[in-house]
């Protein structure tokens, strides 16, 4: 093929359109794709036929006009994706300004296309000033898609304090302003880059060193921006890409630099074989390293990796009981043995809470409530014993009655301490014992029903204070309601257990002259511990409904 000569400064082009293909293939693969995905696909599917007209550019002979179009289209393009996504990424800041922009570019752009399209039609030779135009227009692209990264960081942090550039760069808050941080130090890169083109232009660099750095700052923009969006990225993402993505970078990098070595930048007639030669190694190096590697990988280390993770899920589900095998004794070999040893410590830990809680609560009932009883039963024989007239009556009966209260409430902190109080059934179960006693004191039909909840349990705080909720919910339904009739159900999802009151009675409102603290206490009870508190007040009856987070059991 006469047409196609190859020069090794053209193989540098494939070498990163090759890298910025696998980062492609990597980003189409995520699922549940977010915006941002989009986005970095935008920014790559862009690059890629950038590099690819190119790479086509310095290997044919005397390319023809239409591929310089594609040239400055494609690049014009690639441009208006970093600028767009500067402005889009994570949220769409400033949205009138990022319009503004882009026509701006865009018009900057056509002016400096024609310019050069022009030099190359009438002189076939492009005027120095003319090539500045576009290489300022790209600094000046770059640079300020740059300022908006940081301009985003700064809106990121704005509630976190002072803000310093320098920190965030280097030891970056937050996951966002680690991202912003990488797309902004490579856009850097690319000031850099045009910087070395402008003294190439100026005959001040040698070529062979000039084509290495531009070649290696390149690159290292294509592998930066791939590492920090998968990184910090909201998809699932995997070790496998960044893994590949390094050995692609080191192994291309090697080979790519051979020719330029060996032949120089421009290469020689005689020299233009062998360079053929490395337009099929760089693809077909890329395609080894991306279907042989991930396979080394998956059965070496992200195989023992994934042993890990699928137990640290079942230890995140509850099992404290889960175990990770690994016979290797490198560093995950460790890791695997730390990791059962902390499962082992955490069973251990929570087994002694229980074992301490059993003991508290014997110890609760056996000394406070005994001596809770003896002194309603001494009260009472000497409220027997004393004048049904006599000035200590009411203190006595004061006395009976603060203890049976006391009493009472000690048997709903023994309950939640001796059974098991996160079990929204037995919760279930507790309070309609409860309910059932209490209205058999009052013309009052009690009722419940509930389906049985499984495989979820209650935070450790949450029984007692639905006990207390729903004590004060049924004192209200026999004190003011003037109900014949209240149910008590129950409805459980995998996130939520919801605990329902329901009477037949008239809501009265209470009267503004007097303190009450019933409702009050169950709403900041509520708000405490992030319940959803509902109350429907209608003239068939009223509703309370408390809405409690539920979570997985931990199995011991």
């Amino acid at each position: 093929m006469t047409w196609f000569q190859p020069s090794p400064g053209s193989i540098t082009d494939l070498s990163i359109a090759c890298i910025e293909l696998v980062f492609l293939v990597y980003l189409l693969r995520l699922k549940n794709k977010s915006g941002d995905c989009y986005l970095m696909i935008f920014i790559y599917a862009t690059a890629l036929p950038a590099q690819l007209v190119s790479f086509f550019v310095g290997s044919v002979v005397n390319p023809p006009a239409s591929l310089y179009w594609l040239m400055l289209f494609t690049e014009g393009l690639q441009f208006v994706a970093v600028i767009w996504c500067s402005y889009r990424f994570y949220q769409n800041s400033f949205p009138r300004e990022s319009w503004v922009a882009i026509l701006a570019y865009v018009f900057l752009f056509c002016c400096a296309a024609y310019f050069w399209l022009t030099d190359f039609y009438l002189f076939h030779r492009i005027a120095l000033n003319h090539i500045l135009f576009f290489a300022g227009l790209y600094v000046a692209a770059t640079l300020w898609s740059a300022i908006n990264y940081i301009r985003k960081m700064k809106l990121f942090l704005k509630e976190r304090g002072v803000f310093s550039l320098k920190h965030e760069l280097l030891h970056p808050t937050t996951r966002e302003t680690a991202l912003f941080s990488g797309f902004a130090f490579s856009l850097f890169i690319y000031t850099l880059i045009q910087a070395i083109i402008f003294l190439y232009d100026l005959d001040s660099v040698p070529p062979g060193f000039f084509l290495t750095s531009l070649y290696l700052l390149s690159v290292s923009i294509t592998v930066l921006v791939g590492f920090a969006y998968f990184s910090y990225a909201r998809e699932k993402t995997s070790f496998e890409t960044k893994i590949v993505g390094i050995t692609l970078f080191l192994t291309l990098s090697a080979v790519t630099l051979i020719p330029i070595v060996l032949f120089g930048a421009d290469g020689t007639p005689e020299t233009t074989g062998y360079v053929k030669v490395f337009v099929i190694i760089v693809p077909v190096t890329t395609l080894a390293i991306c279907f042989l590697l991930p396979l080394l990988l998956r059965y070496t280390l992200l195989k023992h990796l994934n042993k890990i993770v699928a137990g640290v899920i079942q230890v995140g589900t509850g099992d404290l009981d889960a175990k990770v095998e690994v016979q290797v004794n490198d560093e995950i070999g460790r890791l695997s043995r730390h990791f059962n040893r902390m499962t082992g410590s955490l069973r251990e830990r929570t087994e002694q809470l229980n074992s301490m809680r059993e003991t508290i609560a014997t110890d609760f009932h056996d000394q406070t409530g005994n001596m809770l009883s003896a002194i309603t039963r001494q009260a009472g024989l000497l409220k027997l014993k004393l004048s049904s007239e006599h000035e200590l009556q009411p203190m006595i009966s004061s006395i009976v009655e603060n203890s049976n209260g006391l009493y009472a409430s000690s048997k709903d902190f023994l309950w939640q301490l001796n059974h098991n109080s996160d079990d929204p059934n037995e919760l279930f179960d507790y309070l309609t014992a409860y309910g059932q006693q209490y209205y058999n004191q009052f013309d009052i039909a009690f009722s419940a029903s509930a389906p049985e909840c499984h495989g979820v349990q209650l935070d450790i705080s949450a029984a007692l204070n639905l006990i207390f909720i729903f004590k004060e919910a049924m004192t209200n339904v026999a004190k003011h309601s003037g109900a014949g009739e209240a149910v008590l159900t129950m409805i459980c999802t995998a996130s939520q257990a919801t605990f329902i009151l329901q009477d037949n009675g008239c809501w009265k409102e209470a009267d503004t002259s007097r303190e009450h603290y019933g409702l009050g206490n169950m709403e900041r009870r509520c708000r405490k511990q992030n319940f959803n508190y509902q109350i429907t007040k209608k003239a068939s009856g009223t509703r309370v409904a408390i809405s409690v987070p539920v979570h997985l059991p931990i199995s011991i």
